[in-house]
């Protein structure tokens, strides 16, 4: 078990066990036992703290981003990808992370449709991570991550740009 589960337990739910940890040094440590197909995504999680870490204006932006999409100044009801993705802001990025990295195309879509601005800012910081790596670190998947970062490119950003401006739009007195 990840020795700090108590602490987050005592802050979070109590039951908690995490299944893997990021640390800041880049290290990612699993605890869970039976990670079977979940294990991908376990690390697209954990992989997402630290792009979180290493995306500073990315980062910054993520936090306005949220506060915009959980305004619900739309009468719609504010998207997370799942329960955990409430704890905290770098959880909602770690889970949003893994979201937009999921193999199942339709989980990409769904949180890209349903958190624009938020998706557009963790794709801005995958760009640039992509185009950061040295080519034999260069995955797989290279291919189909390109493809997602370009379709966030032309049809999701479109959509958090009028999002936010609604949002700018709606707020009497404030830029």
């Amino acid at each position: 078990r990840n020795p700090e589960d108590a602490w987050i337990a005592n802050g979070y739910k109590p039951d908690f066990q995490a299944a893997a940890t990021a640390g800041r040094d880049g290290t990612i440590s699993f605890y869970s036992q039976d990670r079977g197909s979940y294990l991908g995504q376990l690390l697209n999680h954990e992989w997402g703290h630290l792009l979180m870490w290493a995306s500073k204006p990315e980062e910054a932006s993520f936090e306005r981003g949220a506060n915009l999409e959980k305004e619900d100044l739309a009468k719609k009801k504010a998207y997370y990808i799942s329960e955990y993705s409430k704890k905290d802001l770098d959880e909602n990025w770690a889970e949003h992370t893994s979201g937009l990295l999921n193999p199942n195309p339709e989980v990409f879509l769904t949180v890209a449709h349903k958190a624009p601005i938020r998706s557009t800012i963790i794709g801005t910081a995958l760009l640039k991570a992509q185009g950061n790596a040295p080519e034999q670190h260069v995955g797989i998947n290279r291919a189909e991550l390109e493809v997602r970062l370009n379709y966030l490119k032309t049809a999701i950003l479109p959509k958090a740009q009028t999002d936010m401006a609604f949002h700018l739009t709606s707020v009497k007195g404030e830029q």
